[in-house]
């Protein structure tokens, strides 16, 4: 069941409170009468889940967000978008002189706004997961983002193209450089 049609159902069953004035039983859940002063609270709550179910954009939730395909990432890229596709994101360990993989992301462009999502994330005590990206921006040579880290902690990635499916930079959390980082085109 999805958030929009919870929010219709809520709003729906508070309006039908609101006309009837209870004294019903939906399956196992029993509406005792319900005076005046209630009902017309349960309309306006009820108006109020109702339009919030009409306005609620299910395309932009996390789970909902489709990558493009490859030959629609191949096409979009041809027009000058060098971002789009699904990209590996490593990691620079200087301990180890090397680049470590963190994880698999999709890049696509909804509305006219660039979108990244992770299909996937590598779990390891010393590694930070992005619980979401945002402020994407490039113009083809750099490409910047933001990616909240949780705890009020935002990195900002810094990205330069190094080929047409490699880019590397920075991160920074603070103004303060944190990483090394360069993600990889694999379609």
């Amino acid at each position: 069941m999805t958030i929009q049609t919870m929010l219709l159902m809520f709003g729906g069953l508070l309006l039908l409170i609101a006309i009837v004035g209870g004294g019903f039983e939906v399956r196992e859940l029993k509406i005792p009468k319900v005076e005046m002063i209630p009902r017309i609270m349960a309309a306006i709550g009820g108006i109020v889940f109702i339009v919030m179910a009409i306005n609620y954009d299910s395309g932009n939730t996390e789970e909902n967000k489709t990558p493009p395909s490859a030959s629609q990432a191949a096409q979009t890229r041809q027009s000058g978008d060098i971002i789009l596709g699904t990209w590996r994101q490593y990691g620079y360990v200087p301990e180890k002189a090397q680049w470590d993989y963190l994880g698999t992301f999709d890049v696509a462009k909804v509305n006219g706004i660039y979108t990244v999502s992770a299909r996937e994330q590598k779990e390891s005590p010393d590694v930070v997961n992005s619980i979401g990206v945002f402020d994407v921006q490039s113009d083809g040579t750099s490409w910047r983002f933001n990616s909240n880290w949780g705890g009020g902690a935002v990195a900002n990635f810094d990205l330069q193209r190094v080929s047409d499916t490699v880019f590397e930079g920075s991160i920074s959390v603070e103004s303060q450089q944190v990483g090394r980082t360069k993600w990889v085109r694999i379609q």
